[in-house]
């Protein structure tokens, strides 16, 4: 089965592009200007507790690219999702357009993360007191709300 891209779906890969794109510009123009000691480690506050070499920055585009080509690549394999409810021919193009949108959602996050990452790292700053809650609650009401559209409609057969 062939499913169509959403406009959002095509609007957050776009930007997701876009935001990848921005953060190795982001590391290539401030190189210079990064110090050569920064963090390295954030604790659960966001205060830094290890410094490393500027270069540990580099780990951030390599992780968040794998990320990406890898949600990418789950994202064209329906197949190997294993969604845990009864699909049928009446709900099967809803739950994958539902399954699909969850791990391109997923996809932006997880980049944003490691671009908001390497900002602060290459800026020397801590995070925010918030950043861990918040961004656990961003991750935990995507697949929530997602997983509850799924769940709905397997539910209507």
């Amino acid at each position: 089965m062939k499913l169509k891209h959403t406009k959002f779906q095509i609007v957050l890969e776009i930007v997701g592009l876009l935001l990848i794109t921005a953060f190795i510009v982001f590391l290539f123009i401030s190189w210079d200007q990064i110090p050569s000691e920064i963090p390295g480690h954030y604790n659960a506050k966001g205060v830094v507790d290890r410094y490393g070499s500027k270069n540990e920055i580099l780990a951030l585009p390599i992780i968040g690219i794998f990320f990406y080509g890898f949600f990418t690549i789950i994202t064209l394999v329906p197949a190997a999702w294993g969604i845990p409810i009864k699909t049928t021919a009446s709900n099967m193009e809803k739950i994958y357009d539902y399954t699909r949108t969850l791990l391109i959602v997923m996809k932006f996050e997880v980049v944003s993360i490691f671009f908001y990452l390497a900002y602060n790292m290459a800026n020397v700053r801590p995070l925010p007191v918030m950043f861990t809650p918040i961004l656990l609650l961003i991750i935990a009401f995507t697949l929530v709300y997602f997983l509850i559209r799924i769940y709905k409609t397997g539910k209507k057969i």
